[in-house]
């Protein structure tokens, strides 16, 4: 099996640092990293002040690649929505989203399933959890409670809003492994000292890098992870 690369990135809506939206800008950063699958947060559709796209559909467009949208807020009847966005170079064979609790913001677990070439079929999870600690607590309990029933080889990734190493993310770690060898700094992105975007994945995996590439097309960097199924999950 090749390698697949794997992006989270907290895109802002498509706002840069520069204050203006462009999607394609967060477009060519995905296409210059050579992403196989995005995890996208923070992802509009239709509403105004990203001027009514459709943002996951055109990140589609430009970018040759499936997609699946996943809103956790609806707003005028459901016509303006915001939430999560996978890509993928493969075929996405299921999509859902599961609402996640919280007091604050209502936050989501986007789940899909992605057919890689052969027919293996992966689980992805995309995520963007609370701003407190309590929230966080009670969302990870949530999420783990979802990824122990997948079968099948996972990956997590999404911005959760606190450092790998923080006690909220300890009962996740009992079910995946942090794919970095250390906190790696996704935020803000001109000049990223926090580590709040983060990739976890089963034991099918093989991990053999993990970087951020540098881009100002959002407030957060896109954080890349390499990796491949291991041959014995083949």
């Amino acid at each position: 099996m090749s390698t697949i690369r794997l992006v989270t990135y907290n895109i802002r809506h498509g706002k840069g640092i520069d204050g203006a939206i462009s999607l394609g800008r967060i477009a060519q950063t995905l296409k210059n990293i050579n992403a196989d699958i995005a995890a996208l947060q923070e992802v509009d559709k239709h509403l105004p002040r990203s001027f009514l796209k459709n943002q996951a559909k055109a990140f589609a467009r430009l970018t040759s690649m499936h997609y699946a949208f996943a809103p956790n807020i609806r707003f005028f009847k459901f016509f303006f929505s915001f939430g999560n966005a996978v890509l993928s170079k493969y075929p996405i064979a299921q999509s859902g989203n599961l609402l996640l609790p919280g007091q604050k913001e209502r936050r989501g677990l986007q789940h899909c399933t992605i057919l890689l070439p052969g027919g293996r079929k992966i689980y992805l999870f995309n995520t963007h959890l609370g701003l407190s600690t309590q929230e966080r607590r009670i969302q990870i309990e949530a999420l783990v409670k979802k990824i122990d029933r997948v079968p099948y080889p996972v990956l997590l990734a999404g911005d959760f809003n606190c450092a790998p190493g923080d006690n909220e993310l300890i009962l996740l770690s009992q079910s995946l492994e942090y794919a970095a060898d250390y906190p790696v700094n996704t935020f803000p992105s001109h000049g990223a000292h926090f580590p709040i975007d983060h990739i976890y994945v089963s034991r099918h995996w093989l991990v053999t890098d993990v970087f951020t590439y540098p881009s100002t097309a959002s407030d957060h960097l896109p954080l890349v992870c390499n990796l491949q199924l291991k041959p014995n999950m083949l």
